[in-house]
């Protein structure tokens, strides 16, 4: 608060108490008045007796002249904001402020909170109970705008949508207007601005593309001039970063690291980049040595012929289309009609959901995940997490399907998906994926010499993008919101219950059976709305007629980036399950995110052709690496792998 302000309020405040005494003094003559006042002096004269002393000191502290004290103190049951305030009304009223041309309605908290001095000293004498409505109702509409002062000048180039884009996000309770005043012109200027951008950084054939946002906190309404600097500074800064690495690594290929992992190490502070890249050099030395000594060992020439696969030719039924097209429910049939099949899954939740749905179908059917393990006697399939199937790959099936095959390109767990589908010894293989994986798989199957077979499915029931986007209010029953961090996914849920509304939640930390009786309430009906992370886009079979993204960005371990296009479709194709919806519904909680999940939606997949394949490591390949080196330790083999 201003010096000058703050002085014109604390001279309201003392002659009101002036008038105050003034009145008392007349209508009680024994009234000895405190000799020392704090900040809020009516409180001191509350429970004072007669009871009529500690009522009119609250009137006269809110603006009221003497005759409209008299007025109030001699009704019955007085009427409106002051009847609540001595009646000490617990419950919240609202008001309508006109900003800057466009309605919004801020709830003010509790009546009491306008016996605070932020509200009370703004409130202009009054002479009457109507007047002093008015007056309150105006001394808001005054206190909003002095916040919201920020967004004057904007609104005036603005138009009537983006207004009404930025008043949206204002909170609307009263109180928090303090937060809001500091991240107002962060809000302007996300609408106003294009602050994503990407930074193309390059060196001969090396290239990076660095995703970057122009950061909050910047304390004021951004021009176009200024946030054209803020980017070339950013620029500049990454270019001389940039730069140093290239000098750093010398004639080291750092196109070797690959491109996340040279991501990973650019994004770090200067001194653990340059010993990263250091370490990285040494590395990359030891390992050229390695691979002209093993070059010509058959053991890692000839990596996928050290399976028993490799005596049959197997049939590689890839059903490859979009979510919701029936993929899985075709490969689940094709397991219930042999005697010895496996399912395998990419996550603990959708390994279970098959289980259930395999034994709903009158086939006995074992659980093995890394979490939990459900044997049933004499049982002849099984659904394990992919991971899981090293245990297994040396029995015969007659079918083993492989779900969301497209994991083969994973940087982390790609590996799990390749052993799977070079070592399943079965002579009929099938996969569920999207077409995009197509030449990948056809690179891996000649490989192993089989016999690839695709067939394209279609989607069973459609999902359009909404025109517009949605809020927390509004999500209808039978709706999941996807968040990308646990975090945020319990705020939301927290956030929804606070609305009357029961939430089930799906995130990957979750306990087998918790997270199997969260999508049991949904599935049935018990929860309202579903709040989960990605994980729902790799299969998940949960009743949504809509699907709601909280935000278009992830963190995927090194930093915030815009979602993919297919990271996109998997999520948003949840939405209308076929069988329980006619169509689905595709959302966002505001505007720009909308936007950019319509244009990633629709946008046509690039093909995964992968030349080379995750693998890991044998007990021959450790062997080797041993031998080699003459050194026994299992750990030194492994890490050289």
């Amino acid at each position: 608060m201003r010096r000058a302000e703050g002085k014109h309020r604390n001279t309201i405040s003392l002659e009101r108490l002036q008038r105050f005494l003034d009145w008392t003094t007349e209508r009680h003559p024994d009234f000895v008045p405190k000799k020392k006042h704090p900040e809020k002096w009516f409180t001191t004269y509350i429970g004072h007796q007669p009871p009529e002393i500690g009522r009119a000191a609250r009137l006269f502290w809110l603006g009221l002249e003497k005759a409209a004290v008299d007025s109030v103190l001699q009704a019955d049951e007085p009427a409106g904001l002051l009847g609540r305030l001595l009646k000490r009304d617990l419950n919240d009223f609202s008001c309508n402020v006109d900003v800057h041309g466009i309605e919004k309605a801020f709830d003010c908290g509790p009546v009491q909170n306008l016996l605070e001095p932020e509200l009370a000293l703004r409130i202009p004498d009054s002479t009457s109970a109507d007047e002093f409505e008015a007056h309150v109702r105006s001394a808001i509409e005054e206190l909003v705008l002095s916040r919201l002062h920020i967004l004057e000048k904007p609104f005036a180039s603005l138009g009537e949508e983006q207004k009404a884009r930025i008043l949206d996000r204002v909170p609307p309770r009263l109180a928090r207007l303090d937060d809001f005043t500091a991240k107002a012109a962060d809000i302007v200027n996300e609408v106003m601005h294009e602050l994503r951008y990407v930074v193309e950084l390059r060196h001969g054939e090396l290239a990076l593309d660095m995703q970057r946002r122009i950061p909050s906190g910047q304390g004021h309404v951004l021009s176009t001039r200024e946030v054209a600097e803020l980017k070339e500074e950013d620029r500049q800064a990454l270019v001389a970063k940039f730069e140093m690495m290239i000098e750093e690594a010398d004639d080291f290929d750092l196109q070797v690291l690959g491109e996340k992992r040279l991501t990973e190490v650019f994004m770090m502070e200067p001194k653990k980049l340059r010993r990263t890249i250091r370490f990285a050099r040494q590395n990359h030395k030891e390992k050229m040595a390695f691979a002209v000594l093993l070059e010509n060992d058959p053991r890692f020439l000839h990596y996928h012929k050290l399976y028993a696969a490799r005596r049959i030719t197997r049939t590689w039924t890839a059903l490859l289309g979009p979510t919701n097209s029936g993929k899985t429910h075709r490969a689940i049939e094709a397991m219930t009609s042999v005697e010895r099949a496996i399912y395998l899954s990419p996550l603990r939740l959708m390994a279970l959901e098959n289980q259930e749905r395999i034994e709903s179908m009158g086939v006995p059917c074992s659980l093995v995940t890394g979490e939990e393990e459900i044997i049933r006697e004499g049982a002849t399939h099984f659904c394990c997490t992919v991971e899981e199937f090293a245990r297994f790959r040396h029995q015969h099936w007659d079918v083993v399907v492989v779900d969301e095959v497209q994991m083969m390109a994973d940087s982390q767990r790609g590996w799990a998906w390749v052993d799977a589908l070079v070592s399943a010894y079965t002579p009929e293989l099938m996969m569920t994926g999207p077409m995009l994986i197509q030449p990948s798989l056809k690179t891996l199957c000649d490989l192993c010499e089989d016999q690839l077979v695709v067939k394209r499915t279609k989607r069973l029931s459609p999902v359009e993008v909404a025109r517009r986007a949605t809020s927390l209010k509004q999500l209808d029953e039978g709706s999941m919101l996807v968040a990308f961090s646990r975090k945020t996914v319990l705020e939301l849920k927290a956030l929804l219950e606070m609305t009357g509304k029961s939430v089930s939640v799906v995130y990957g930390a979750l306990s087998p059976e918790v997270r199997r009786e969260q999508a049991r309430r949904f599935r049935e009906g018990e929860a309202d709305l579903m709040v989960a992370t990605d994980a729902v886009g790799m299969g998940l079979n949960l009743p949504a007629h809509t699907l709601c993204f909280y935000t278009d960005e992830k963190y995927d371990g090194i930093q915030n980036r815009q979602l993919r296009v297919q990271e996109v479709k998997q999520i948003g194709g949840r939405a209308g399950r076929f069988g329980h919806h006619d169509s689905g519904t595709i959302t966002a909680l505001d505007g720009q995110t909308l936007q950019a999940i319509r244009q990633l939606f629709y946008s046509p997949d690039q093909p995964v052709d992968l030349s080379q394949f995750q693998v890991r490591p044998s007990i021959e390949h450790l062997q080797a690496i041993a031998e080699l080196m003459g050194d026994p330790s299992l750990l030194r083999a492994w890490l050289t792998f």
